[in-house]
């Protein structure tokens, strides 16, 4: 209920505050003002039923917080990437977006910089968009903020790069080395999984097209365009966030496949019912304690492995050596509880 008013970035007991003090009936009006009004509403009706002993039938999401930075702290074993997005924060609830906005303010002396504004410009660029700080300027735009008597455009993609740099440092190089990765003149990579899952990745690039032709009776005519065909591009951005799609797909995979045995730990001899919406995972309320511990478990096999050293060879050719940092370790992942939140 509280996730779905917009309470997901509070502590737990200030979500279960939220429901404990509030009537039903005020949890049933205060539904107008929720970020899911939808959501919101069928999660209150199932609270209610349970209040009157009923099954509770509803599904509880959990959603990673900024999956694609988790996964690069894990696969670089990065104690300070892994703070950021609630991989090694204890019980302490950390906000990647809010540290860069933090970090640009700081750089910057100025104060207009929040997670709104900075959400979308660091998700794009931890998937490999090259000029991911438009995101923050097109949010000024289409917010009415007057930001260019303040900083000009130049300036602050300037800072957006450096902060990104101060608080993610492994990340981005990690996204540097896979980017080095590509070769102008090669159109499809593959790789295969831990699960042998086998991933091919067709090279989008742009070509112009320049046609001039005569007709029949004689008219010359001439087009140029510019056309999406795949092809190698020495420009292509797409090697990072294709490895860490591929990552997110593999957890995916193990989520459900460890969620559909059975699991002594938690006395379930039969499948459990899981989804996911790109990396929020549902389950039945009853089930969501154990979605958390194969997540975390998940997270720490990869903390482990050398999967993007071998990623890496794959797509290479050749034996690429380890950028794994090793500051992490399993004991600060099993540690912090809002690795799904």
């Amino acid at each position: 209920i509280a996730n779905c008013y917009g309470l997901d970035k509070k502590s737990y007991q200030e979500r279960i505050d939220y429901v404990a003090n509030n009537s039903n009936d005020k949890l049933v009006s205060e539904g107008i003002n929720a970020d899911s009004p939808y959501e919101y509403r069928n999660a209150v009706e199932q609270y209610e039923r349970a209040c009157m002993g009923y099954p509770v039938e509803h599904i509880t999401y959990l959603d990673c917080t900024n999956q694609a930075l988790q996964l690069y702290a894990v696969l670089t074993s990065c104690k300070d990437t892994a703070y950021l997005c609630n991989i090694s924060s204890g019980d302490e609830l950390t906000d990647a977006y809010g540290v860069l906005a933090n970090a640009m303010n700081e750089l910057t002396g100025l104060d207009i910089f929040d997670r709104n504004n900075c959400k979308k410009a660091l998700m794009t660029t931890l998937y490999g968009k090259m000029d991911g700080e438009y995101e923050i300027i097109k949010y000024f735009l289409e917010n009415g903020v007057v930001y260019d008597d303040k900083i000009t455009d130049e300036e602050l993609k300037t800072t957006f790069q450096t902060a990104m740099r101060v608080i993610a440092p492994h990340a981005m190089r990690a996204m540097d080395v896979l980017q080095s990765l590509n070769h102008a003149e090669i159109d499809t990579y593959y790789w295969t999984m831990p699960d042998g899952f086998k991933v091919k990745y067709d090279v989008k690039s742009t070509q112009k097209l320049d046609i001039s032709c005569k007709t029949k009776s004689g008219v010359k005519f001439h087009f140029d365009r510019d056309v999406q065909v795949y092809k190698g591009s020495e420009f292509n951005r797409g090697m990072s966030p294709n490895v860490i799609h591929s990552v997110d797909g593999y957890v995916a995979r193990e989520m459900i496949r460890r969620m559909t045995q059975p699991c002594a730990k938690f006395n379930r001899n039969y499948p459990a019912f899981i989804t996911s919406i790109h990396d929020a995972f549902g389950t039945h309320p009853n089930n969501a304690e154990e979605m958390t511990y194969h997540y975390t478990n998940i997270m720490c096999e990869l903390n482990e492995s050398n999967l993007l050293q071998d990623i890496m060879s794959q797509i290479s050719g050749k034996n690429m050596l380890s950028i794994k940092k090793n500051t992490l370790t399993n004991d600060m992942i099993r540690a912090s509880i809002y690795k799904l939140s």
